[in-house]
């Protein structure tokens, strides 16, 4: 996090416990994608993987994105 992301945040703590579970959803969305994939090479698994990645990581940056307008009171 760059100092001109939380250059409008008044309340530091709560920000960086908001960004940080949505950091942890990107994390575990990677996780569990990756473990899926050790299950095997079938289309059918490794679609389901990719499915759980990109899911993820689209929940994960729609988090963000909502805190930084929630504590920032915009993206930058």
């Amino acid at each position: 996090i760059h100092d001109y992301h939380q250059a409008k945040v008044k309340n530091k703590a709560e920000y960086g416990r908001a960004f940080g579970k949505a950091m942890l959803v990107i994390a575990l969305s990677m996780l569990l994608s990756g473990i899926i994939a050790l299950f095997g090479e079938a289309e059918a698994i490794v679609m389901i993987s990719l499915t759980v990645l990109v899911l993820g990581m689209g929940i994960g940056i729609g988090c963000i994105l909502a805190v930084q307008k929630k504590y920032n009171n915009g993206l930058f």
